[in-house]
């Protein structure tokens, strides 16, 4: 037992005694203040000796220091507010910091107040321990705030009942988190999208289900009616006893990488569309040009020897050959437009004539076109671009097609699209793509070149046109805006950088006398038999003309010392490409190279157009006019 005598109401020995034995601190003062009693406990906690306490103030009794003038504060507290726990940050006799937990109450003996007790208990531990929570839950509110997403926790019902939604709820939907909590709040379920919300919930049953944690991409939309992308991933928060309590996840916008994915396929798919373009302009430019080539051959011997026939099957006949050339004209005009869109990657940016480039758009859109309204061009002399004539094409193209697609089909006559081109005040050129639609709402103008938002019906359209086009036309450092009205059509309006003007050229020395046609000895390279023979009926009254279908074979001709005045050469052919047949000749017959004139269907590889920029030998595109294709080797015989 404690060796202190009983203080002011402690006086029955039995009750100083259990009051020793108690674990909890103790200690009584009198109405000085004095110690009068203090147990084995307190003794303990603040590190003293009954001895070092008894008859002493207690304020002494606390072993810390009180800053000046906390001193009488002190003893107030400790003999005063009875009943109410407080707390007070003491220094053990060994230094040591302590926090104590202390109630005060009062000793009475006959009706009058004779002394307190003071009973308290160590508490820094726990102090320290709600500190530290207290700092981990400020922690985690800041990271919840600063998240760029939302984090939640809500209920496994249809409308996702939130309970706790983190700040960054506003940022990405444009509600504070409040709006969504509990059962009267705005339901979560309400701003996911219409044709997202049964595959949100399927998707997350199957994961409760298998109690694994879930995964979701899926749009929101947003309180300014804006759509976007959201990644979300949760898991179901279980009880002991296996009940599902509610659902905590994070949901992060991914607006811009879903915009960032959509380009990359479109551009994907401009790139095959390309590529099978430039496949099909090789494979249709060859068989044109033996045709081409052809017709003009008959054309030039009905023309010489058609005396003997009747003039009128001879007139029929050039009739009929006409026609046909005009067929392998119109066929060549579209394989031109099929080619833009091959080039539609080339890294090189060149003057482009937007007039021609309109002429290839309003091809390639005229099926759209056609059953609904009336194409009108207004030429105004529009200055050439410095651009990619395949990316214009394609910013073209959807702005026709965009377009006729606000127009019914089947009246024709009472709907047209204008497109008007013409060198703004400024010096840029401009281009107006109007069409007499049905208009654009003003509500839905600010957000028309947003990715993915579109004003067509579902399944009609993928919302990234518009988006492009902004993309392609600020590029090359111009601008695109739309003026529209409902009922009165919309006019989309391009403004391009005009190109640099080309520096004057010298002029040209005057031309000397018509010299005497030069016969000469020609050899032919293309692995399509047919085109080697066309070219061959075409040159041979003229000329000494050889074909073969191997370059290799040409190459051995040249080594046994056969002689040519010109090598008409294809660039695109297996074995070996007139690249290759060009390498050769610049190690073996370097004298030869000025005499190669390179015959191309179209099919440009990146290593193709790379050679044929780089080299100064002429070039001749399939399908060749005859009487351009004896045109140029009459020109190359006589330059020779």
């Amino acid at each position: 037992m404690s060796d202190t005598p009983p203080g002011p109401g402690l006086r029955i020995p039995a009750l100083a005694s259990m009051l020793d034995a108690m674990r909890q601190g103790l200690c009584a003062v009198d109405r000085e203040g004095r110690v009068t009693f203090v147990n084995r406990a307190a003794c303990a906690l603040l590190g003293v000796t009954p001895a070092q306490v008894l008859g002493q103030g207690v304020q002494r009794f606390l072993v810390a220091p009180p800053a000046p003038g906390e001193e009488a504060a002190r003893a107030r507290r400790l003999s005063g507010s009875f009943g109410q726990r407080q707390t007070l940050k003491l220094t053990r006799a060994d230094g040591a910091p302590l926090t104590v937990a202390y109630v005060v109450d009062p000793l009475v003996e006959g009706g009058e107040r004779v002394g307190a007790l003071v009973s308290f208990e160590d508490v820094t531990e726990r102090e320290r321990t709600e500190g530290q929570l207290r700092e981990a839950q400020r922690t985690l509110s800041t990271l919840m705030a600063n998240l760029p997403g939302i984090a939640y926790r809500c209920q496994n019902n249809r409308d996702w009942t939130m309970e706790f939604m983190s700040e960054g709820t506003l940022a990405l939907t444009g509600y504070p988190p409040e709006r969504f909590l509990g059962p009267g709040g705005l339901s979560f379920n309400t701003i996911i999208h219409p044709e997202d919300q049964a595959d949100t919930w399927e998707r997350v049953q199957a994961a409760l289900a298998r109690r694994a944690p879930f995964q979701l991409t899926y749009r929101l939309r947003c309180r300014d009616g804006s759509e976007r992308w959201v990644w979300e991933q949760g898991r179901g928060v279980w009880s002991a006893d296996g009940r599902l309590l509610a659902l905590e996840g994070f949901i992060t916008d991914i607006t811009e990488r879903k915009q960032i994915e959509a380009r990359l396929v479109a551009s994907d798919r401009m790139a095959s569309v390309g590529m099978l373009a430039a496949g099909v302009a090789h494979e249709i430019n060859n068989p044109l040009a033996y045709v081409q080539a052809n017709v003009g051959f008959v054309s030039d011997v009905l023309a010489r020897e058609g005396r003997a026939l009747a003039p009128a099957l001879v007139e029929e006949a050039q009739q009929a050959l006409q026609e046909a050339r005009e067929g392998t004209q119109r066929m060549r005009d579209i394989v031109r437009d099929l080619r833009t869109f091959s080039r539609v990657d080339d890294a090189v940016l060149a003057p482009v004539d937007l007039e021609r480039v309109l002429d290839s758009a309003s091809s390639i859109a005229s099926n759209e076109v056609r059953h609904r309204a009336r194409l009108v061009r207004v030429r105004g002399g529009v200055p050439q671009v410095l651009a990619h004539e395949g990316r214009l094409v394609q910013l073209f193209v959807n702005l026709i097609v965009n377009a006729a697609h606000a127009l019914p089909e089947g009246q024709v006559e009472r709907h047209e699209i204008r497109l008007r081109t013409a060198a703004a005040p400024t010096g840029e050129a401009l281009v107006e793509v109007q069409d007499t639609g049905s208009g654009i709402a003003p509500e839905l103008l600010p957000r028309l070149f947003e990715p993915f938002f579109t004003t067509k019906p579902a399944g009609r359209g993928t919302g990234l046109g518009l988006s492009i086009c902004q993309g392609i036309v600020a590029a090359l450092g111009g601008s695109i805006e739309v003026q529209s009205a409902v009922g009165q059509g919309s006019t989309f309006r391009v403004r391009l950088p005009a190109a640099p003007a080309a520096s004057t050229a010298e002029p040209a020395p005057p031309s000397p006398a018509s010299a005497p046609a030069r016969r000469g000895r020609i050899l032919i390279i293309d692995d399509e038999a047919l085109v080697g023979a066309a070219l061959r009926r075409t040159l041979a009254r003229a000329h000494e003309v050889h074909v073969t279908t191997r370059a290799d074979e040409a190459l051995a001709r040249l080594a046994s010392g056969e002689h040519f005045d010109l090598i008409l050469c294809d660039l695109m052919m297996p074995h070996m490409s007139g690249m290759d047949f060009h390498a050769a000749l610049a190690e073996r017959f370097p004298v030869l190279l000025p005499r190669v004139v390179f015959l191309t269907g179209g099919g440009f590889t990146p290593r193709a157009r790379a050679f044929l920029e780089a080299v100064p030998n002429a070039k001749l595109d399939k399908p060749f006019d005859p009487e351009a294709l004896q045109a140029l080797v009459q020109a190359r015989l006589q330059g020779a």
